[in-house]
């Protein structure tokens, strides 16, 4: 069917994000890797073990928002570098008129035009950003963030947010239900002032029936 599809530009604005790692995630949320190579995905490393919360436990502040236990290594405690992952398509099922879930996926190969790493199978939700960390040699996905109101996802990308692409057909957005429909208003709404280069397109999209 012809849909369409929102595309987002490289514009920058300052700002500052007002929210934390969320340690849950969509149920059953995981995600398959392409090879890494060079990928839009924003690094951060270099962070000392910063503080002990009221726990006593040792903490790790990457960047706003982004907070995790250290890791004990050889006695010290350290901070593995995260990665920062962004949602650049969403991808929503309904065949039958029955809702199929979303499928979620996440930043770009450079060069190329592949997404780095896509769910494996359909979720309620997607998370703007996903964080993961590389622990005791595994790839381990550490939370996810959401924007809302007020929230500036600058900071939170290598040099811009990166173009991405959202189904707005009415009936494709009820069937991704409230957590979709506030995502769509966080782009379209909030985060579309003047500068941000954002704009509607005609898209394909073979996920609705019709029905």
């Amino acid at each position: 069917m012809r849909g369409i599809v929102l595309a987002l530009g490289f514009a920058v604005m300052a700002g500052s994000a007002v929210f934390g790692v969320e340690p849950g995630l969509p149920a059953g949320f995981d995600l398959s890797w392409r090879p890494m190579g060079a990928n839009t995905g924003k690094l951060v490393e270099d962070v000392e073990a910063v503080y002990e919360d009221g726990e006593g436990k040792v903490r790790c502040q990457y960047i706003r928002g982004v907070d995790l236990p250290a890791v004990r290594e050889y006695g010290d405690w350290v901070c593995p570098a995260v990665t920062l992952w962004h949602i650049r398509e969403v991808d929503i099922e309904r065949f039958g008129g029955k809702c199929g879930g979303l499928l979620c996926m996440y930043d770009y190969t450079m060069p190329g035009d592949l997404p780095t790493a896509t769910t494996v199978k359909r979720v309620a939700w997607c998370p703007d950003v996903v964080v993961t960390r590389r622990e005791g040699g595994y790839l381990r996905i550490r939370g996810g963030l959401r924007f809302g109101r007020g929230d500036r996802p600058e900071p939170y990308y290598n040099s811009g947010v990166i173009p991405m692409s959202f189904p707005l057909d009415p009936e494709l957005a009820e069937c991704g239900g409230g957590e979709y429909r506030e995502q769509l208003r966080f782009w379209l709404e909030e985060f579309s002032a003047p500068g941000y280069g954002v704009r509607e397109e005609a898209g394909e999209t073979d996920s609705w029936d019709g029905t």
